[in-house]
């Protein structure tokens, strides 16, 4: 009786990728990266290597290591958004619980994906990522459109919406930087109650008492 041989399954060379979808992976291996070490660690090469490809692999989806970084943000703005409008659907009809609803989902953000986090918060130009400079914009628009009403309804102090808006994003962001690097300790549990408390001071400044 003949012997029937099994064809032996072909084996890939170093470099190919298993997993189906590098692109995905490579952004995923990026988050992991950045939340360690942060943005200045970050490298492309890195990334592939993360993933067990070959570097010049990661360059057929990136053209280099800012692109990544770009989609990187595009998507954790794209998630801050969403999470964002679903504080302000839950938030009572004040200034102040509205502007405290955006605190509350940046800060909750931030202290879960500090990966993602990170770039948003980095200094990149998003002006050469179209895609990604526009969930920028409507990122901000969320807070200019609540700082807005404030004002239109006599409970902010009149001011340049844009200022104002900015500032406000100004104090978030430095909360957060400083809870992330642990110079101001909080619990988890307690994070939505201190975000309240610590912006709802910064706001005083603001609000028509």
């Amino acid at each position: 009786m003949a012997t029937v041989r099994r064809k032996q399954p072909e084996r890939k060379a170093r470099g190919d990728y298993h997993h189906g979808n590098l692109r995905r992976a490579l952004l995923d291996a990026a988050v992991v990266i950045l939340a360690q070490h942060g943005t200045g660690a970050f490298t492309l090469r890195e990334a592939a290597r993360r993933v067990g490809v070959d570097h010049r692999a990661a360059y057929r989806h990136f053209a280099d290591r800012e692109g990544l970084l770009a989609v990187v943000a595009q998507e954790a703005y794209e998630v801050l958004v969403s999470e964002v409008k679903e504080e302000l659907a839950a938030a009572g009809p004040s200034a102040r619980e509205r502007l405290l609803a955006i605190a509350v989902a940046y800060t909750r953000f931030a202290i879960r994906e500090p990966g993602r986090y990170w770039v948003i918060a980095g200094p990149y130009a998003y002006q050469r990522y179209p895609e990604t400079d526009a969930v920028v914009d409507e990122a901000f628009a969320l807070i200019v459109t609540e700082v807005a009403r404030g004002i239109e309804r006599g409970e902010v102090l009149a001011g340049d919406q844009i200022e104002l808006a900015a500032w406000l994003w100004s104090a978030m962001h430095g909360l957060t930087h400083l809870i992330l690097i642990r110079r101001v300790r909080v619990r988890r549990d307690l994070l939505a109650d201190f975000t309240r408390k610590m912006i709802g001071r910064s706001l005083d400044g603001v609000l028509r008492s």
